[in-house]
């Protein structure tokens, strides 16, 4: 599917079920492509060994098998060593929990400037300013700069003390498919559990606290905020993740007659004319969360990408109310965003 919406992308690799890959094994992986070998040989060689057989890690391979993405280097090869094991490896025991290593590891800055902001703003809502300096404000701006470079969810897995099965049955907030869940374990400073909902049409759908009451679902015509929304200071923002060569862009969550945040918002005149990925992000009351769909271009026939394309079908089916429409900014006219247009979260 991204493949055929973007041109930049000429290979595509993926497993072929949700799974928490361990990062050994995309580090393996990374240094045989930078060592020069193709993208296919590189695929082939893993799927042929034991680990990817064993814990279902085989990967799928879309694109050209020939490609690659460093020129190929000299190796020094080694005789082969005779086999010294007597008998075979004991069989694999998968547990629902998979230790992560990057806890031991020196956090990167991005991850790190991420993991403090969201730990300033779930206590600062919480109401604990024990030893902060900052405000909430300069905190959420710091959280939505994040945003824009990377989901937070990737953030979690990677700095993660652990990431479980979750025991509740997930269903996605956006097209109410079966999702996977999963329940992440960080690591200081937040010590909190977060939640992530993965489904298989809207990719990751859900990253929140794992005490968070509340929702939203996301179309291209409207975005829908459900649940118990917590009392309080609170912030939100629409972040518009897009394509190259557009530019991510941000805006802050409108705000009710009541500063309660609207229920019901319509983001059409925010959005491209092209694929893109939209988030959601709220911070209240010691809770924090954002919510994300991968929407096709506007006026997409469904299954013009293949049948259950993420936000094709919503195009007709989820249309604002006359009432909702009246109720936010005016309609910009239909064009592609450019770098000029507004940051309303800075």
């Amino acid at each position: 599917m991204r493949l055929a919406v973007n041109p930049a992308i000429g290979a595509f690799i993926t497993t072929h079920q949700i799974v928490i890959t361990p990062s050994d094994l995309t580090d393996d992986l990374a240094s045989a492509l930078m060592r020069g070998e193709s993208i296919g040989t590189v695929v082939a060689a893993h799927n042929a060994s034991r680990a990817a057989r064993g814990k279902a890690h085989s990967l799928v391979l879309f694109g050209d098998p020939d490609m690659c993405i460093a020129p190929r280097t000299a190796r020094a090869v080694s005789p082969a060593k005779p086999e010294h094991r007597a008998t075979d490896v004991a069989p694999v025991v998968v547990t629902g929990e998979l230790p992560r290593r990057a806890a031991a590891r020196t956090m990167r800055a991005d991850d790190a400037a991420l993991s403090s902001a969201a730990a300033g703003l779930i206590r600062l809502t919480r109401g604990d300013k024990g030893g902060l300096d900052r405000t909430l404000a300069d905190l959420w701006g710091d959280f939505v700069a994040q945003l824009e470079k990377e989901a937070m969810h990737t953030v979690w897995v990677r700095t993660a003390s652990s990431v479980a099965a979750s025991p509740d049955s997930r269903v996605c907030n956006h097209c109410g498919s079966q999702a996977t869940g999963l329940v992440a374990s960080l690591p200081s400073p937040l010590t909190s559990q977060f939640r992530l909902s993965i489904c298989p049409r809207c990719e990751v759908c859900e990253n929140v606290s794992a005490e968070l009451g509340f929702s939203v679902k996301i179309t291209r015509n409207r975005l829908r905020l459900a649940g118990r929304f917590p009392a309080g200071t609170w912030f939100g923002a629409i972040v518009v993740n897009n394509r190259w060569p557009l530019q991510t862009a941000s805006w802050a969550w409108p705000k009710g007659a009541d500063g309660r945040p609207r229920r019901n918002v319509d983001p059409s005149h925010w959005l491209p004319v092209v694929p893109c990925t939209l988030t959601v992000a709220f911070a209240a009351a010691g809770q924090l969360g954002t919510f994300t769909r991968t929407l096709a271009e506007a006026g997409a026939r469904r299954g013009a990408f293949g049948q259950g394309w993420p936000g094709a079908a919503d195009v007709s089916d989820d249309r604002p109310s006359a009432a909702i429409e009246a109720a936010v900014v005016p309609r910009a006219p239909a064009h592609l965003m450019s770098s000029s247009m507004p940051r309303g979260c800075r």
